[in-house]
């Protein structure tokens, strides 16, 4: 469940900087990544932070309003607050702030990514790294952060005893147990079949061989032979029971644990990414005082370059979101088959109310994330990834119309050259006199001047001309972001609350379970 846990690591920037991917960060490594973006912006509009009684009033800027999201009462879920300032803000400024709670977002994957398996954010990390071409100072260090903090992840899940259920990179772990040891049971079962089989022969033979007072040396042989397949038989059934018996205490002892752990921990990870989706939302709302005329500057060649790494972060994140997805509706759907068929497994066994609970945990999951409306948020994003491509055509005829432009320019520099080394030496033709105005049309200096003209007035036509697609591609630009935008992180939002509320679901059969083992340790 890679996805599952490394999901969300994504970054909006801005009109005029890259856009970045970035991974789960420690929060201890958040405050200091987020000092980083203050000192860029002393002005920070939006905060999030835990949920805290508090006496007493907090000041209210004048100049601005204050507008909170507040989780469910008695939860523990952050509060996220988003600051309105009255002052006009810049596509820019926008941008950073949708860009930090991108990054926040992706912190709270931590301790799921943690559970399932430890070194899966690294191999996410390095995909990931290969965009990082002409990123922002910022990013590099947010790169590094995390980093640093798989390290100190991969340290924790040593200091974790071996019998600790829940110690990072436990689930994966305990998956990997079950597969080998129903590997191992397949081949016991299959192996008991052929020799109970020949076994059963063999018995049969040497029956017929004492009523028919054959040989004794071959009735002696089958019989030796009878026995052996006997005690064979026995060590299998035996061997049988053994491992029937370790994957059911793999199911009680680890795997209900986990799935505990794992669903408490997807519940807190879909509110917090609820709450960030709603303050971006909140914030993209800013769009609508923008206007193309606020953009002062021209667009540039980093900038058409920050856009196409922008479709391929945009591409890449599409992909993912669909990945996750189909891999989370495949491990719930396969989870609860494979506990539909250890049933059989109980037969023989002391029953445990354990399987009954696990398989209600997968059978409400599966039916609360085939409700999930994941279709409107992947065609947010494919609708995101379409106004990208629309504006990079817009930006390939601008740097098309540039290229001519500078070819014009060119050309005009050389006529204007040339024709002011003509007027040099037509000077000293004429001595002290000047040039006459009312020269023949045909004399070389009056055709190069009209030539010089001529190309002028291409080239101050052309200039027009690219001004009006870099003005086009402005307003493409901002139309595209205050449409899809808002559309986007209130799908987003929408699929967040509804895959919480999915698992939010079979809490009642979790809290069953807690109260089981409150039970059990008391007596």
């Amino acid at each position: 469940m890679q996805n599952d846990a490394g999901m969300g690591s994504w970054i909006f920037s801005t009109e005029v900087q890259n856009f970045e991917i970035v991974e789960s960060a420690e929060d201890e490594n958040w405050e200091e990544t987020k000092t980083e973006f203050e000192d860029e912006d002393q002005e920070p509009e939006v905060v999030l932070s835990g949920v805290r009684s508090r006496s007493g009033k907090q000041p209210v800027d004048d100049n601005t309003s204050t507008r909170s999201l507040f989780g469910k009462e008695g939860t523990d879920m952050p509060v996220v607050e988003v600051k309105r300032t009255r002052r006009e803000k810049t596509l820019e400024a926008i941008g950073t702030e949708l860009d930090e709670f991108f990054l926040k977002a992706s912190a709270c994957v931590k301790e799921i990514a943690i559970l399932i398996d430890v070194s899966g954010g690294d191999t996410l990390l390095r995909s990931n790294s290969g965009h990082l071409d002409g990123k922002s100072g910022n990013s590099a260090k947010v790169f590094s952060i995390l980093s640093r903090s798989r390290h100190r992840a991969r340290d924790a899940a040593e200091s974790f005893g071996p019998s600790e259920p829940c110690k990072p990179g436990a689930h994966c772990a305990t998956l990997k147990k079950l597969h080998a040891a129903e590997k191992k049971l397949f081949k016991a079962v299959k192996e008991e079949v052929i020799v109970k089989l020949e076994f059963e022969r063999k018995s049969l033979l040497l029956q017929k061989q004492e009523n028919e007072n054959i040989d004794w040396m071959k009735t002696d042989k089958t019989r030796s032979n009878v026995e052996n397949l006997n005690s064979h038989l026995l060590d299998l059934r035996q061997l049988i029971t053994e491992t029937t018996s370790s994957i059911l205490y793999l199911i009680d002892e680890e795997l209900l644990p986990q799935l505990v752990a794992l669903t408490a921990g997807l519940i807190k990870m879909w509110r917090t990414m609820n709450k960030c989706h709603q303050a971006q939302t909140l914030i993209c709302q800013q769009l609508s005082n923008l206007s193309d005329n606020q953009n002062v500057l021209q667009n540039t060649e980093d900038h058409h370059r920050a856009t196409i790494q922008f479709q391929t972060e945009a591409s890449y994140w599409y992909s993912s979101f669909c990945k996750l997805v189909k891999s989370q509706r495949e491990y719930v759907r396969t989870l609860c088959r494979w506990i539909q068929l250890t049933k059989c497994l109980w037969d023989g066994h002391e029953s445990s109310d354990n399987s009954s609970l696990i398989h209600s945990i997968c059978q409400q999951w599966e039916l609360g994330l085939d409700r999930l409306p994941d279709k409107d948020a992947s065609d947010a994003i494919k609708g995101l990834l379409s106004s990208i491509h629309s504006i990079i055509d817009q930006q390939a005829q601008e740097d098309n119309i540039l290229k001519r432009l500078n070819k014009l320019k060119m050309r005009w520099r050389r006529c204007s050259e040339s024709l002011s080394e003509m007027e040099e030496k037509f000077k000293y033709t004429f001595e002290n006199e000047d040039i006459p105005v009312n020269m023949s049309p045909m004399h070389p200096l009056s055709l190069k001047r009209n030539k010089t003209e001529a190309l002028k007035k291409e080239v101050d036509r052309m200039t027009a001309t690219y001004m009006g697609a870099v003005q086009c591609s402005r307003t493409m630009t901002l139309n595209h972001l205050k449409t899809r935008l808002p559309q986007l992180f209130q799908s987003l939002m929408e699929f967040s609350n509804a895959s919480a509320e999915a698992i939010e679901g079979i809490q009642n059969p979790v809290e069953q379970v807690e109260s089981t083992d409150t039970t059990a340790s008391q007596n």
